[in-house]
C-alpha cells in the first residue's frame, strides 16, 4: 500500500460556533439541515489545528473530502446551489476566507480565452493519450464509480477515503444522500475492506497517472461515458467526458450528472469533449 500522511492530519480545523442557515436560500430542509450541521461536527472532531489553511483548499477540489454532495437531491438548480453553498461555508467557516477571497476559489476554474481554452486541451489530449490503457479498471470493477486523488499518498475510491494510517467509509445520509456524512466507520488497513483494497491495487497505476497530470477525479456517468475532472471548485469544473464510441455532443445550458450546467464546450474527438461548467 503506498505510503501517506494520515487523512487525519489532512483537513483543517474548523470552528463548532459557525451558523448555517444564514437566510432562506440555503438548499437545505430541516431534515438536511440537521445532516449538514452533522457533517461539519464529524469534520471538526477529526480535524487539526495545525495545518497549512492552502493543503486544506486541495480537499475542495472536486470529489474532494471537503466537497460534500447531496446525493439524493433530483433538483439541479439545488444541487448546484448547494455546491455554492458548501464551498462557501467550509470557506468562510473552516478556512477563514472572506467574500472576495472565496470568489476568486470559485472563479479559478473559468477560462473563456482562446489561449487558455487550447491549452486545457492540449493538456487534456496529453492526459488521454497516457491514459487509455489503465482505465479499463471501471470496466474491470463494475461496482467502481469515482477514483479521487489529491496525492499518490491520498485519495478516494467510492465513498471510502484512504491512507495507510486509516480509510474512512461513509455511509450517504438518509434524506439528502450527503457524501461524505456523519455516518462513517474506521479501518486500520484495507485488508478490512476486501472489495476497496482490489479497487485500490487495480487503480494504483492510473491514480499516479491522475497525478502526475493533475486531475482531480474520475467518475462514471449514467450514459456509460467517464467525467475526467481536471479541477474546480463547486460548480465550476472542467475536463473532458470521454466515451468508448460515438455519442451525442452536449450543448451548453444542459447539466452534467452532477447537475452543474455546461458553459463551455468542444468536441476534441471522435470520443471525447471539452467542458467547464459554471
Amino acid at each position: 500500500m503506498r505510503k501517506t500522511p494520515s487523512l487525519i492530519i489532512s483537513i483543517l480545523v474548523f470552528s463548532a460556533s459557525f451558523t448555517l442557515l444564514a437566510d432562506d436560500s440555503i438548499p437545505l430542509s430541516e431534515k438536511s439541515d440537521k445532516e449538514y450541521r452533522a457533517v461539519l461536527h464529524h469534520f471538526e472532531d477529526v480535524i487539526p489545528d495545525d495545518l497549512d489553511p492552502l493543503y486544506s483548499v486541495a480537499l475542495l477540489t472536486p470529489y474532494g473530502f471537503l466537497d460534500v454532495h447531496p446525493t439524493q437531491y433530483t433538483d439541479v438548480e439545488k444541487r448546484q446551489s448547494f455546491a455554492n453553498f458548501n464551498l462557501g461555508a467550509i470557506s468562510n467557516g473552516m478556512l477563514r476566507l472572506d467574500e472576495s477571497q472565496v470568489e476568486s476559489l470559485s472563479n479559478l476554474a473559468l477560462c473563456y480565452e482562446d489561449s487558455c481554452r487550447k491549452r486545457r486541451i492540449d493538456a487534456i489530449k496529453v492526459f488521454l493519450d497516457k491514459v487509455k490503457p489503465h482505465l479499463t479498471v471501471f470496466k474491470k470493477n463494475r461496482e467502481l464509480e469515482v477514483i479521487q486523488q489529491i496525492s499518490t499518498e491520498l485519495y478516494r475510491i467510492n465513498n471510502a477515503f484512504i491512507s495507510p494510517v486509516e480509510i474512512l467509509t461513509y455511509e450517504p445520509s438518509k434524506d439528502a444522500g450527503f457524501v461524505p456524512s456523519s455516518q462513517y466507520t474506521k479501518h486500520r488497513t484495507l485488508n478490512e475492506l476486501p472489495k476497496i483494497q482490489k479497487y485500490s491495487e487495480d487503480s494504483e497505476v492510473l491514480i499516479e497517472v491522475m497525478n502526475e497530470y493533475n486531475v482531480s477525479a474520475i467518475a462514471k456517468i449514467e450514459d456509460g461515458g467517464l467525467n475526467i475532472v481536471f479541477g474546480g471548485f463547486a460548480d465550476n469544473h472542467w475536463g473532458a467526458v470521454l466515451y468508448e464510441a460515438d455519442f451525442r455532443l452536449a450543448e451548453i445550458g444542459e447539466t452534467n450528472q452532477l447537475g452543474y450546467e455546461y458553459d463551455d464546450i468542444e468536441k476534441i474527438s471522435d470520443t471525447a469533449f471539452y467542458y467547464q461548467t459554471n
